[in-house]
């Protein structure tokens, strides 16, 4: 397929297709403009029939949206090469084969006139509302809010009335579904199970949230059993997902070698694809693992690796989170504090709930760790985003740090509270200490 390697589209501004030559491909219609915007955006998993005639055509019936579908995929492979676009468990997707690099690969280069103008309906105002940190202006974020709480009221509304709509919303939604609280999400999870399509993926989002509250055992149990079936619909995000999830039940049940294991397969299977989204993913994974188990060297590696193999930015931002996480974590505050500076801003702009919690407490160590006498205002805001987040495995060493921060403030009753608020919620997952939160303790609490 190498006659069909360097295409080009830009998505921003004026939409344009340049062949591998470099000259300008006209397209019959605007719609095959569009149905390349929506598989450059979902290169990994596909986009389902149903979504891209949702997303295309949102003014004709099923069956119309179906067969204006179908045409459109025949016309671009017309265009692009038979090989092109395959077909992929109910919707398509562009080959591994096949590359076509867009704007959106390249956030250093920005575009004037928003992402596919004159295109409108959710797909694409999803997409807008992920990009336009890197390309338009700044959304305020009383405007932002109100976005996700639009995106609520659909889902609920197409989780009464076509619940297969709904779960194609959330999976590709992936940016406005973050900023959903977890209850909520647990709520529409619930309404997502009488839909017969994407059943791995709304099993997989359950488990998460499963994690999320503190059954642990359970929730490793469960990812395990879904990694297989990830595996026979050829859904290797998922698949890695699985991993990363159980990696993260089985460190804290202290299972280093099973979650090692599965780590190296989620490796080797990524390795067969072309695509960097995926191999870049489970290279975080086994980074995190190192992380967890102790060998942060090791750790840091891996994570750079998969900053530089990540095209999206907030995925690219997101290593550098977990970067000076780990820093922080391993009382490197120095080494933290450089790397911070971006997941910082762009958790607060973009409302990424797990960035927000994680980049507020990794500020907060690493205060807590330069000047302590500063540091509490810092600890409760962190303190505060992992409660809005309600994820337990941030809010534990979150109570832990604002203890030992009250205690320097003298507030020992508080202190006390906080403390002991922490161990019952980790003897309530069964979570012994980890290597990582031994030395988290020993080098930034000072705790024997």
């Amino acid at each position: 397929m190498d006659e069909m390697a360097g295409w080009r589209a830009n998505l921003f501004g004026r939409f344009e297709l340049r062949a591998h030559d470099g000259h300008l491909v006209a397209l019959p219609t605007r719609k095959v403009a569009g149905l390349i915007a929506i598989l450059s955006r979902n290169r990994c998993y596909g986009v389902s029939r149903q979504v891209l005639g949702q997303a295309l055509w949102p003014e004709l019936s099923s069956e119309k949206q179906r067969n204006c579908v179908k045409q459109a995929v025949a016309t671009l492979r017309s265009v692009l090469g038979k090989e092109s676009v395959e077909s992929s468990g109910g919707g398509y997707r562009f080959a591994d084969g096949f590359l076509l690099l867009t704007d959106l690969d390249e956030p250093s280069s920005p575009r004037e006139g928003g992402f596919m103008p004159g295109f409108e309906g959710e797909w694409f105002d999803a997409v807008r509302f992920e990009v336009d940190d890197r390309y338009e202006p700044k959304v305020a974020a009383e405007a932002r809010q109100s976005m996700i709480d639009n995106f609520v009221g659909l889902l609920e509304y197409y989780g009464e009335h076509d619940p297969s709509r709904m779960v194609g919303m959330m999976r590709e939604s992936p940016a406005l579904l973050f900023g959903i609280p977890m209850h909520v999400k647990q709520r529409l999870l619930g309404m997502a199970e009488k839909s017969r399509d994407h059943q791995t993926w709304v099993a997989f989002q359950q488990a998460e949230l499963i994690v999320a509250s503190g059954s642990v055992r359970l929730a490793t149990k469960r990812f395990k059993s879904l990694i297989e079936p990830a595996l026979q619909e050829k859904d290797l995000l998922s698949v890695i997902g699985a991993a990363i999830q159980f990696r993260v039940g089985a460190c804290l049940q202290n299972q280093f070698e099973e979650a090692m294991a599965v780590a190296d397969f989620a490796i080797a299977e990524a390795s067969k694809s072309r695509s960097k989204g995926p191999q870049a993913s489970a290279l975080q994974n086994k980074g995190c693992l190192f992380g967890t188990v102790g060998e942060l060297d090791r750790c840091l590696e891996l994570l750079s690796v998969a900053e530089q193999s990540y095209r999206d930015r907030i995925d690219s931002v997101s290593m550098q989170m977990f970067r000076a996480l780990f820093n922080a974590l391993y009382g490197r505050p120095d080494e933290a504090q450089k790397l911070l500076v971006a997941p910082y801003k762009v958790a607060r702009e973009c409302g990424h709930g797990f960035m927000k919690a994680s980049t507020a407490f990794t500020a907060a160590v690493i205060r807590f760790q330069t000047d302590r006498s500063d540091a509490l205002p810092l600890v409760q805001e962190a303190l505060k985003e992992a409660e809005i987040f309600g994820n337990a495995h941030i809010l534990i060493p979150a109570l832990e740090l604002a203890s030992q921060a009250l205690r320097s403030e003298g507030e020992m009753r508080v202190a006390q509270d906080h403390f002991a608020r922490s161990n019952r919620l980790r003897n309530s997952m069964g979570m012994p200490l980890t290597p990582m939160d031994k030395i988290f303790r020993s080098r930034v609490l000072a705790l024997s």
